[in-house]
């Protein structure tokens, strides 16, 4: 049997034959079957090694983020222009300050509930002595510092290449972040931050 002939017009035309499609890399992106390989920016940091700190914290606080990446952005020290980087694909994350203030509130708020429930003080005057007292032992940039170095917290922050190392400021800072950090992921539930200060012994 003859083998019939092709048409390229008409009712019988198959237009298969004559195009081929070249979108298809396009679908396939869409499918995340391939991904655009983005070069390494010059300043940035490893998304592996900022895991492997994420898991350091979550062992020293002893909470467990559900997501990770709200505990990466509570220590990067760096700016937004620093973004993670791994295997060709770059991930903007902001720099710690926001979550560094929504810890600072926190933290405030739980140690005042903490203190509340003592029920130690009688009179006014020495309430508030007392309360000033806590405060100052526990919520000061200095006190944050001291506890965050003897927890290794310092260790762990992602710092801008230009830094020689973590300040006061940075460790007092990512250490807010922190709580901050744990208040948001756990849905905003206070118990949990109290938890995790009462572990790390900040609720002295």
């Amino acid at each position: 049997m003859s083998q019939s002939k092709l048409e390229h017009f008409g009712p019988k035309a198959r237009i298969p034959d004559l195009f081929q499609r070249r979108d298809q890399i396009y679908f396939a992106l869409e499918t995340q079957q391939l991904q655009w390989y983005t070069p390494a920016p010059l300043y940035h940091h490893d998304l592996l090694d900022a895991a492997a700190k994420v898991g350091h914290i979550e062992e020293l606080i002893g909470y467990v983020f559900k997501e990770k990446m709200t505990c990466i952005e509570a220590l990067k020290v760096s700016s937004h222009s620093t973004p993670l980087y791994f295997k060709g694909v770059v991930h903007t994350v902001a720099g710690n300050k926001r979550l560094a203030l929504l810890g600072d509130r926190v933290l405030g708020l739980a140690l005042t509930e903490i203190w509340f429930h003592t029920g130690r003080s009688a009179g006014l005057t020495w309430q508030i002595v007392e309360y000033s007292a806590m405060s100052l032992n526990t919520e000061t940039r200095a006190a944050l510092h001291a506890r965050g170095r003897a927890l290794g917290i310092h260790s762990h922050l992602l710092l801008s290449i230009a830094s020689s190392g973590p300040s006061l400021a940075h460790v007092a800072e990512t250490f807010e972040a922190i709580l901050g950090a744990v208040y948001l992921d756990s849905g905003h539930r206070l118990q949990v931050v109290k938890d995790v200060m009462r572990r790390i012994e900040l609720d002295d």
